[in-house]
């Protein structure tokens, strides 16, 4: 099975044993990668084809054996430019008067952003990550109310 476009296919070919996603796990990774999956049975890594696509990969161990999750990932990233002119800038860090500064912004974003969609609109990453922030034990609560908003917009 692979999951296109978030749909899930059903390949026509064979499905794969143990030992050919075992070696199709070391192929992909470099030497010190191998050595720390032969030690724990799991490595997230990455890697190029060069005039193909780049792949980030979650390789791990199941009670049936080897298996490992490939994701393509797009050779050329888009602009800031090409995301803002695209509607993906979900949310830009600014004062309380609503104006982008370098003092609003933690990280020091480019262009004061904190959060951006996927192409799609279905996926936000947000930056820093509020769930972090949900209780005082964990630094603060400044998340927790971004979550309670998100929750009653949603309702």
């Amino acid at each position: 099975m692979i999951r296109v476009n978030g749909e899930m296919r059903k390949l026509s070919e064979s499905v794969l044993g143990h030992r050919e996603i075992y070696r199709l796990i070391q192929g992909s990774m470099t030497e010190a990668q191998w050595q720390g999956w032969e030690q724990s049975h799991e490595c997230d890594y990455s890697f190029s084809v060069d005039g193909l696509s780049r792949f980030r990969v979650n390789a791990f161990m199941q009670s049936r054996g080897a298996s490992a999750a490939f994701r393509v990932v797009p050779s050329r990233v888009k602009t800031l430019e090409e995301l803002e002119a695209e509607g993906q800038v979900a949310f830009k860090y600014a004062g309380v008067d609503g104006e982008l500064t370098a003092e609003a912004n933690p990280n020091g974003s480019l262009n004061n952003i904190a959060g951006i969609y996927n192409k799609a609109g279905n996926v936000l990453g947000l930056m820093p990550h509020p769930e972090r922030l949900i209780s005082e034990e964990l630094g603060g609560t400044d998340g927790r109310r971004f979550f309670d908003h998100l929750v009653n917009s949603i309702v």
